[in-house]
């Protein structure tokens, strides 16, 4: 046989053996999905046989959306296709936040909010990104508990995370490269972000308490500033005081000689 055939042989044969895979994995995610929104009462929707299906509704007391997400390399020549679920917060922070994981950094790191900070934990990984428009108010937020519910979200293999606060919207978000195609999956999933939701809500009356921390915060600055101004000033008016002291001491001397 020859041997250009035989290469053109086995690349067809393992071509055709990934797609019957994909396409395997892809009937197995939405006989699972068709039945987790069934039992979850939630609207479950295909858009053609080849696409991947998609979930939304109420679990909880709570909006979901499951769907297929795509992310591009930077240089845009490959994408990958992972598992999105979503869900929107109820709380209202006073203050824009997003704490980023994996491929979410790169998308959310230049979207311009003015300050990045480093939460105070050994366990912190810094290759995430927290970024936010109001330090202080930002700090009181992330909690040792609250981190640590991040963390664990960030630790399971092979995801991307995102928590955004912007606009007086509350989002979490997780990417991960696993179809779902198990009830037991989709179901842990599910109750991960029941329990992590709960400890990422604000408690009552904190959204006043980090209000106040934003105006204490600012009104620190502000009164820094004031008394860098009054310094400058002072030290300015010192040096007029001293120049002309000068000058009358240097009048007096030229006088005395001509006298």
């Amino acid at each position: 046989m020859n041997f250009f055939l035989s290469i053109w042989i086995t690349v067809s044969a393992l071509l055709i053996g990934f797609m019957v895979w994909t396409l395997v994995i892809l009937v197995r995610q939405k006989i699972t999905w068709k039945a987790f929104a069934k039992k979850h009462k939630i609207r479950y929707k295909e858009d053609g046989f080849t696409v991947p299906p998609q979930m939304e509704g109420v679990i909880d007391g709570y909006g979901y959306n499951f769907f297929s997400s795509e992310h591009s390399s930077r240089d845009r020549r490959t994408t990958r296709y992972l598992t999105a679920i979503e869900v929107l917060l109820s709380s209202k922070l006073p203050f824009d936040l997003i704490v980023a994981s994996g491929l979410m950094v790169d998308i959310f790191k230049e979207i311009g909010l003015p300050v990045e900070i480093k939460p105070d934990d050994e366990k912190w990984n810094d290759s995430h990104l927290v970024v936010t428009s109001d330090e202080s108010p930002a700090r009181a937020y992330l909690t040792p508990k609250r981190l640590d519910v991040l963390m664990k979200l960030m630790a399971i293999k092979n995801t991307s995370v995102l928590l955004i606060a912007k606009n007086n919207n509350f989002l979490l978000r997780i990417d991960i490269s696993d179809p779902l195609i198990t009830l037991e999956k989709l179901e842990k999933l599910k109750n991960m972000f029941k329990a992590s939701i709960k400890i990422l809500e604000l408690d009552e009356g904190e959204a006043r308490d980090l209000k106040n921390a934003e105006v204490l915060a600012k009104s620190k600055s502000t009164s820094i500033k004031v008394k860098d101004d009054e310094l400058e000033q002072a030290a300015s008016g010192l040096s007029l005081e001293d120049d002309a002291q000068d000058t009358d001491t240097d009048d007096k001397d030229t006088s005395d000689k001509e006298a």
